[in-house]
């Protein structure tokens, strides 16, 4: 087997594995020099990532390389919300909120935007020279039909955006094209290698630890993001019906707890965090209840919440009341996801959360079934590679674009 290589576009930088036969044969990390920024040029797309992005027949950038929240998608997207009512999840599998890519489409332009690009699509023209839009980015976007496999026309005239500046769909799992000799001489690479449509991070990290039918996999990273695999359209419940490949669905939630929650204990307190989960891990159970920092998508400032004190209480005993928090919405997530699909007997958690053993115990002390940590993986990345090498016998099948 060839030598696969996954890359995962995050939040705070870019993550890359290299793998051979599912062996695992180097891994790479570099981080953004500064916080996820807002709209950036396409050719910045390198040193950051972003959601959407609007581009001539020829390929040159219209619109800038929007982030995943921008403020001025709010308004357009409760507006068309109030157009198509609540058939937007059910009707495209994707939730209608300002990180999803259609609203930003809705946005003024310059001039005519002739094509619109998810950022690893984008990515991908880069490296090919292919104008093509992945299953899984499409999804995302939200610009699909219920069954992930062909663009929602009439969603798409509902919303007033003109079906053709959608690409042409590359499922995810096969080929979108092959590295460019420009675009190989600039990274280092040779030319002609395949690159292959790939599914989200979270997705993709669940593809890397099984996707056993009664696994749950727990991103827990700035937020947290719980998904587990879908034999159908969920009971009830709004999931996002991600895109994993060869046939298969699974059911995505989340909530801004995680990450993001700890930052903000570390400025409440004027501590860094390790120290404050030393501390935490120290204190004795509380009564504190503790409400914590959230990230909304559609924009809202909400504030962190703290109750419950005592004078025999301390900076520790807030902190794992946090920690216990967080467990807790998981756990909860957990049982909507159980109600909506089925059962969910082995849980494994990733991303930067899953190194904190604080955390964990937390979670362990209420989760029922089997627990699994793989805290120093890069799952998204290892997802995508794993996506890749299953590609290799459709690679070959697509012609090279000169450059």
């Amino acid at each position: 087997m060839p030598v696969t290589l996954g890359i995962d576009m995050g939040s705070h930088g870019a993550r890359a594995v290299a793998t051979r036969d599912g062996a695992i044969l180097a891994a790479a990390a570099a981080d953004h020099a500064s916080p996820p920024p807002a709209r950036r040029r396409g050719e910045d797309l390198w040193h950051v990532r972003g959601a959407v992005i609007g581009l001539a027949g020829d390929g040159t950038p219209i619109t800038p390389l929007y982030p995943d929240f921008d403020d001025d998608a709010v308004p357009v997207t409760r507006a068309l919300a109030e157009r198509l009512g609540g058939t937007f999840l059910a009707s495209t599998g994707c939730p209608l909120f300002p990180l999803a890519g259609l609203p930003k489409m809705l946005l003024p332009t310059s001039r005519p935007v002739a094509w619109w690009l998810g950022a690893q699509d984008y990515a991908a023209f880069r490296l090919t020279g292919r104008i093509a839009l992945s299953a899984g980015s499409a999804l995302r976007l939200g610009v699909l039909d219920a069954d992930g496999t062909a663009v929602n026309g009439a969603m798409l005239a509902e919303a007033c955006i003109a079906p053709e500046t959608i690409p042409p769909l590359v499922p995810v799992g096969e080929t979108t094209g092959l590295l460019t000799r420009a675009a190989a001489a600039e990274l280092g690479l040779a030319a002609d290698i395949p690159v292959v449509a790939c599914p989200g991070d979270v997705p993709a990290g669940f593809v890397a630890v099984g996707t056993a039918p009664d696994m749950a996999f727990a991103n827990l990273g700035t937020t947290t993001v719980v998904c587990r695999l879908a034999s159908g359209p969920a009971t009830h419940g709004e999931f996002t019906r991600e895109i994993l490949g060869g046939g298969r669905r699974s059911l995505e939630t989340g909530f801004g707890a995680g990450g993001i929650t700890f930052d903000w204990l570390s400025r409440l307190f004027g501590v860094p965090h390790a120290t404050l989960e030393a501390e935490a891990a120290a204190a004795s159970p509380s009564r504190i209840r503790v409400e914590p920092e959230l990230l909304s998508p559609w924009g809202a400032q909400p504030a962190g919440m703290v109750g419950g004190i005592t004078v025999s209480d301390g900076r520790g005993e807030v902190v794992r009341a946090a920690y216990r928090s967080v467990a807790d919405r998981l756990i909860a997530i957990l049982a909507d996801l159980a109600a909506a699909a089925g059962p969910v007997a082995h849980l494994v958690l990733g991303g930067g959360g899953a190194s904190s053993d604080l955390l964990c115990r937390e979670i362990a002390r209420s989760w029922k079934g089997s627990l699994q940590r793989l805290p120093h993986r890069e799952l998204a990345a290892e997802g995508a590679a794993s996506v890749a090498a299953l590609a290799a016998t459709h690679a070959r099948t697509v012609q090279r674009v000169a450059g």
